[in-house]
């Protein structure tokens, strides 16, 4: 089940609440679009908006494992002037994103793996990312940069 509530102002928050599954990552990234549109946001800041939601909502999805088997996660999104605030709120395990040590460049192609690199995406991305356990949910708030 998708909730959507949306407020379209420039200040006001626009919210989705999604269902722990990869099914809801493709609801995600068309409302990220939808929310774009409605706050006026250039294509570059979209770019780095829905990049950085759909790798922190896929490693909620992929990696969270809710204590009650009911993993729920609320996206939240607010315009103001030239930044974009998000807030994602999980009910997953505890896992602090910013505690994650750097991403390593590997040196040789026989030393690249596949994946591990949505961490160091979401911070290449962001102005800010802070991370709080609040009542055993995690909170992730991040400042997208949308200046021309």
């Amino acid at each position: 089940m998708v909730a959507l509530h949306t407020t379209m102002t420039q200040t006001d928050p626009a919210s989705l609440i999604l269902p722990g599954s990869l099914d809801s990552v493709a609801h995600l990234s068309e409302w990220i679009q939808d929310v774009a549109r409605q706050y006026g946001l250039s294509d570059r800041c979209t770019f780095r908006l829905e990049l950085v939601l759909v790798e922190a909502v896929t490693n909620i999805v992929q990696y969270a494992e809710s204590a009650n088997g009911d993993l729920g996660i609320t996206v939240e999104i607010r315009r103001e002037d030239e930044h974009v605030f998000v807030r994602i709120e999980d009910t997953g395990r505890l896992f602090d994103p910013t505690a994650a040590p750097a991403h390593v460049q590997p040196q040789h192609l026989d030393e690249a793996t596949i994946g591990g690199l949505g961490i160091h995406l979401i911070r290449a991305y962001t102005e800010d990312l802070v991370y709080q356990r609040v009542d055993q949910h995690n909170q992730l708030r991040m400042t997208i940069a949308c200046n021309a």
